[in-house]
């Protein structure tokens, strides 16, 4: 019925509970990663649970951290090739420089590079990050053949906004639709066929009165989709039933 199609899924202190909340509901978790830390927790949740599927990426902002080591990108290349049976994408992935501003760029564009390279070798989606650097993921998806590809919280500039859906990307939609008036930009000028719903949990969300205090999560979705029905004009089921449809085919 709903698609949470970025979630954070393993770094919940309740995970188990939050799947069990989702499937009373009937939402189907897109669980996405930071680290290998995370594939792994991620792919053993998926094999547990039939409303989870597991992407595996890192995170820019992990890349860019003093942790970071290339040689991870082996362990992750064996880690698809043993368990990609239960791989439904690669994620998250993507450049960022609002975190880390330029430290380390250099390394986040190559593993970036990387994980586009095994996208596109095992024809699967990915789902992307690219706060303040977005000219530069725009750029390097373009020398990928890659279907399907989801943007992650959109707020870049206005004419990227454009070529994405003149290229046929999705683009996902939190909570913060309620009170960010960029992303209900997004809402409003993406056609309906290229949006998907997420929660990006567990990050927590501004309520209506700007108070940074609610942890999102996988049942907030229907919520989203009332709410993108009321800037799109349609009917609620008719939003459902779309919405749902492109999760599908970004599932593949």
């Amino acid at each position: 019925m709903y698609f949470d199609v970025h979630n954070h899924l393993c770094q919940y202190k309740n995970p188990e509970e939050i799947i069990m909340q989702s499937k009373s509901i009937g939402v189907t978790i897109f669980a996405v990663s930071m680290s290998l830390k995370d594939c792994l927790r991620t792919l053993q949740l998926a094999g547990a649970h039939a409303n989870v599927r597991a992407f595996l990426g890192f995170h820019p902002m992990h890349v860019a951290g003093k942790k970071f080591r290339m040689e991870f990108l082996e362990k992750v290349d064996a880690l698809l090739e043993k368990q990609i049976h239960q791989v439904a994408g690669i994620g998250e992935i993507g450049l960022d420089k609002y975190f880390f501003k330029e430290k380390n760029f250099d390394r986040q564009l190559k593993v970036f590079d990387f994980f586009l390279n095994k996208a596109e070798e095992l024809r699967l989606g990915v789902t992307i990050h690219g706060k303040d650097a977005e000219r530069e993921v725009f750029q390097a998806l373009s020398t990928h053949d890659i279907h399907p590809i989801a943007i992650h919280w959109y707020s870049g500039p206005e004419d990227l906004l454009k070529v994405g859906v003149d290229r046929g990307y999705f683009f996902s939609l939190t909570p913060a639709i309620k009170t960010s008036p960029k992303h209900r930009h997004v809402a409003e000028f993406v056609p309906l066929d290229l949006l998907l719903t997420e929660t990006d949990g567990p990050y927590k969300f501004r309520d209506e009165h700007g108070r940074k205090t609610i942890e999102g999560v996988p049942m907030m979705i229907p919520d989203i989709v009332n709410e993108i029905g009321e800037i799109k004009g349609k009917d609620f089921e008719e939003v459902r039933t779309q919405l749902a449809e492109n999760a599908k085919k970004f599932l593949k």
